[in-house]
């Protein structure tokens, strides 16, 4: 006979409910796609390349294999050095919908005449077309100085052989206005250990990652810099006043300490001239909105899908719609939001409402029109954007009809109408359907229905998954998902280093506990230590977080044979070690 363990109580459980859910996923998902386009420069003369990058991400379906090029290229570029990479990532559980297909092309591209060119690029999936955010390169003449970079102050006297550069592309702004944030490494020569010992304090702003573009060379002084983006951030002020953006720390070898500039903005408050009553400080920035429904002519208690779309520029994830208005004869549900965010030089995108619907008379039936006020910056003006009223033919049912007025007498009362007792409805009584014979079996089933629930959670306490035991789970399947994401990066190279000491910082601080969140690095290895893990694997740790950083950071390039030792030195300490190991 086999003893009932908590293991085997979990698989059979774990069994049970997959093969339940096997019966009601379904194989179709509508596709979510995300389009962008980015430059490794905003300005350039003409002869000189930039490197152009367009990527396409698809959730539930393949991502196309040929992408199109801008058609401002078209007779005005020398297109060369064409690289395509692509993959697929995401939860290995979680179905076909929550799988990413990937596909990734960047090219050199020489203009050949000066102006302003707008870089952005369309696809059509599933009979859907998606934008892309639209970057803009500025082509100046071949003996022309470049314009300005819009990214802020750029430095103007070298500083020794690797340095830190912060800048904000704006020193003014209002209230939930983006500002773009900017953190590069300046260095002369490659450094092996570099990294980022302390990132800069982004206090009173919400904060959005933004695309980090491609290393460059610039020119500081007399003196050629190889520069490498470190962090490219939205930043949203939520107060006026001026705030700071703490300095960044940067480490080189483990004993030198380099800051960046420490920055501050003044943030100016929305003008109280012109605001709407309940206006939103969330919605600061450029918008649009629309509204449709997939039918107009239905019947009375069909469902009907209203979808309301709010996009444009600005910190679409916290935009606020405001008060939906009343639908008079029609029923509504709270709605399914959904955000596709567009990350370029400006954050933007869409966030739709999608509401269920259902007529409960017949006639036509009015969607009013809807409103959104928001703040222009730019314009330094509120705006206020509507949807089109939408009518809806609804058949069957019972049209409401207005009742005439009976015309009355000066001083008459008005009487209740009579109601003879033949007009009166009369219906036969129905057979009761709770029987002395239901209502016994019903008692004596109560107490056995009780004591099978009592059972059940008794079994489930004494025999299923605690928290801890779930919350285990989880981290081993997040590392199962960075160790697929560098296995597919190996050959490409794009983003292995940085998922490789994702990885490796993730199980340092699993391994040390609470007190190992939020530490800097060496004093994260420090408490590896004291948590007993030998000397031996604490310097293997660092050894390979350095070359990590090194690859990252530095101005040498590596091969695939190289990333392919990398990553098997990573697997065996995260496997054979006893960093990896729960603490006693």
């Amino acid at each position: 006979m086999h003893r009932l363990t908590r293991r085997r109580f979990a698989r059979a459980l774990a069994l049970s409910t997959s093969v339940a859910l096997l019966g009601h996923v379904g194989i179709a998902h509508a596709a979510e796609v995300e389009l962008e386009a980015s430059l490794s420069a905003a300005s350039t003369r003409v002869g000189e390349p930039v490197r152009l990058t367009l990527a396409v991400s698809v959730r539930g379906a393949r991502a196309p294999a040929d992408l199109p090029w801008p058609k401002a290229l078209i007779g005005d570029f020398e297109v060369s050095g064409i690289e395509t990479v692509g993959g697929w990532s995401g939860d290995l559980f979680g179905g076909p919908a929550a799988r990413v297909s990937t596909r990734k092309v960047s090219a050199l591209i020489t203009p050949k005449t000066a102006g302003k060119f707008e870089l952005g690029f369309s696809l059509e999936v599933d009979g859907e077309t998606f934008e892309s955010n639209v970057p803009v390169l500025e082509v100046v003449a071949a003996d022309e100085p470049l314009p300005e970079t819009p990214g802020g102050r750029q430095p103007t006297e070298a500083q020794g052989p690797v340095f830190l550069w912060a800048t904000v592309d704006k020193e003014q702004v209002f209230v939930g206005e983006q500002v773009s944030y900017a953190l590069d490494v300046y260095e002369r020569r490659s450094f092996l250990g570099i990294h980022l010992r302390k990132p800069p304090s982004f206090t009173d702003f919400f904060t959005e990652e933004l695309p980090e573009g491609e290393p460059v060379i610039k020119r500081v002084g007399t003196t050629d810099y190889r520069v490498r983006p470190g962090l490219r951030r939205a930043l949203f002020p939520q107060r006026a006043g001026t705030l700071e953006i703490g300095a960044a720390e940067l480490s080189v070898g483990g004993r030198q300490r380099i800051l960046s500039p420490a920055l501050t903005v003044e943030v100016l408050p929305l003008p109280a001239q012109g605001r709407p009553a309940g206006f939103s400080a969330n919605n600061v920035g450029r918008y649009t909105i629309t509204a449709e429904v997939d039918r107009t002519e239905l019947a009375a208690n069909e469902p009907v899908t209203l979808r309301v779309t709010i996009g444009g520029e600005g910190n679409v994830k916290f935009v606020d719609p405001g008060p939906w208005p009343d639908l008079e004869g029609i029923r509504r549900y709270d709605p399914k939001v959904e955000t596709r965010l567009r990350k370029g030089q400006v954050l933007g995108g869409e966030r739709r409402y999608e509401f269920l619907l259902i007529p409960e008379r017949g006639g036509e039936l009015t969607i009013p029109s809807h409103e959104l006020a928001f703040f222009d910056p730019e314009a330094e003006a509120y705006q206020v954007v509507r949807t089109e009223p939408i009518v809806l033919t609804v058949e069957g049912g019972e049209a409401v009809q207005p009742e005439p007025e009976a015309d009355r007498e000066a001083g008459s009362e008005e009487l209740s109408p009579l109601v003879l007792g033949d007009a009166l409805p009369r219906h036969a009584p129905r057979d009761r359907w709770l029987t002395p014979t239901r209502w016994l079996y019903g008692m004596l089933a109560v107490p056995g229905l009780a004591a099978l629930g009592l059972s059940g959670a008794a079994l489930w306490r004494r025999f299923g998954a605690d928290e801890r035991a779930q919350a285990a789970a989880r981290r081993r399947q997040r590392q199962r998902q960075l160790i697929e994401t560098a296995e597919r990066a190996v050959d490409g190279g794009e983003g292995f280093h940085g998922t490789l000491s994702k990885l490796l910082h993730e199980i340092a601080v699993e391994r040390a506990g609470a007190e190992g969140v939020g530490l800097p690095r060496p004093e994260l290895l420090r408490l590896l230590g004291q948590h007993g893990v030998p000397p031996a694997d604490v310097d293997r740790l660092r050894d390979l977080l350095d070359r990590c950083d090194a690859a990252r950071f530095g101005a040498q390039g590596d091969t695939r044979e190289d990333r392919q030792i990398l990553l098997d030195e990573v697997l065996d300490l995260v496997r054979t070690s006893r960093l990896a190991k729960e603490a006693p």
